[in-house]
């Protein structure tokens, strides 16, 4: 997370409209959507040369069906703008990660859509363009 923090902070200077720190990062591990959409991008991209995700903006609160879209890989939630958790959905089980726990829970679809709709910021994480497009033509 430190790396996105500087990259984003790097990346705003850059355009010339540098931002208050505070805004996107607090004591405790908290960090604002902004930042945690450059950790996604910036970590397959240090990893392997290309963005393979991206944070949708399409929030989870308005349309919880969005998790269980096709290129969708995950989401993230923010627990009272203190704390990110993700959520996965494999073969329709919604898988509940926190990293404050010592497992992942199972949510059941309920559970699942009281918290997304509770979460001020619940958004989904997609494969990006190029890589939905080199999995379809992997199939």
């Amino acid at each position: 997370m430190h790396f996105a923090v500087k990259e984003y902070f790097e990346r705003a200077a850059q355009e010339g409209s540098p931002e208050l720190r505070s805004l996107h990062v607090a004591p405790g591990g908290w960090y604002s959507s902004e930042i945690m959409a450059q950790a996604i991008t910036s970590t397959s991209m240090n990893r392997v040369g290309k963005v393979e995700y991206c944070l949708s903006l399409a929030s989870l609160r308005e349309k919880p069906e969005l998790l269980r879209t096709e290129g969708t890989v995950g989401a993230i939630m923010n627990i009272n703008n203190e704390h990110w958790v993700a959520l996965r959905c494999i073969s329709a089980q919604i898988w509940y990660l926190d990293s404050q726990l010592a497992r992942p829970r199972k949510l059941s679809e309920k559970d699942y859509i009281k918290r997304v709709r509770k979460s001020k910021g619940a958004y989904c994480i997609k494969l990006a363009e190029d890589m939905k497009q080199q999995e379809a033509g992997s199939v």
